[in-house]
């Protein structure tokens, strides 16, 4: 979990807060995950109202990154 971890705050792998923001809080509350839509938008977006379509954009590019996590990973 440490080595996603520090992939995840690699600006080289990516650069969008948001997704570090939600992925580093749901690796510290590993494997106890949040299934409210509207909580894991506001580890993201502190503060914001909830929007659906941004949710669904931040899940999507937040899975994408962990599985280039893992095909790097298994690559090496």
């Amino acid at each position: 979990m440490q080595a996603l971890k520090d992939f995840v705050h690699s600006p080289f792998f990516n650069k969008d807060k948001a997704i570090t923001k939600l992925l580093c809080s749901l690796i510290d509350v590993w494997p106890e995950l949040p299934e409210s839509k509207t909580l894991l938008f506001g580890l993201a977006y502190s503060g914001e109202p909830f929007e659906d379509k941004k949710f669904r954009y931040l899940i999507s590019n937040a899975a994408k990154l962990v599985i280039r996590f893992w095909t790097i990973s298994a690559y090496k």
